[in-house]
């Protein structure tokens, strides 16, 4: 099953592709405006083709399209190989717009508090991601280090991550049983 979903997502990424290239082809588009380097054409470009192939899966690439604007936080095609992804689109919908904030948040603008704590901050899909910058100017989402950092795009920007961020489910008790926590609970 999980060779299925890798192999729709590389499909995906194939197509947005070919169709990408061919539209830039296209003679008829030459009184046109060219269309920005937005986020989903950064993803593309930058190499995260599973990213921008779940994007096509959960039709999220007209709204990455769009003015934004847009913080993406990529995970890397080697972060998906290690992940069940939804194949519900509704689900793998959720899961990618957890990795998008609406507005621009540039590294340097990630909060470096002095105590230390991190700052939630709202994501497309409603629940909140946790960042900081350290001193030495790193910058973690959830824990997790941002390995490269503001690639630019006409409608936001793109950071990569080394791993997928996983949505929060149940109530703290539970998260805290799931993460191996349970000497909390008792």
């Amino acid at each position: 099953m999980k060779t299925t979903i890798i192999h729709r997502l590389l499909f995906g990424s194939l197509l947005l592709s070919t169709v990408t290239f061919f539209a830039a082809c296209d003679k008829d588009d030459d009184d046109q405006p060219a269309a920005g380097n937005t986020v989903v054409n950064v993803a593309v470009s930058g190499g995260f083709s599973t990213l921008a192939g779940a994007l096509t899966s959960a039709n999220l690439v007209t709204t990455l399209n769009g003015t934004g604007p847009f913080t993406v936080f990529a995970p890397t095609n080697q972060a998906f190989s290690g992940v069940t992804v939804p194949s519900d689109q509704t689900q793998l919908g959720n899961l990618l717009k957890y990795h998008v904030l609406s507005g621009t948040v540039r590294a340097a603008n990630v909060p470096s508090p002095a105590n230390g704590l991190t700052a939630g901050v709202l994501t497309l899909s409603g629940d909140s991601v946790y960042v900081k910058r350290t001193a030495a100017g790193a910058v973690f989402i959830n824990g997790v280090q941002v390995s490269r950092a503001d690639l630019t795009a006409s409608n936001g920007v793109v950071h990569e991550l080394g791993t997928v961020l996983n949505r929060p489910t149940g109530n703290i008790v539970a998260s805290a049983v799931a993460k191996g926590f349970d000497s909390l609970v008792k």
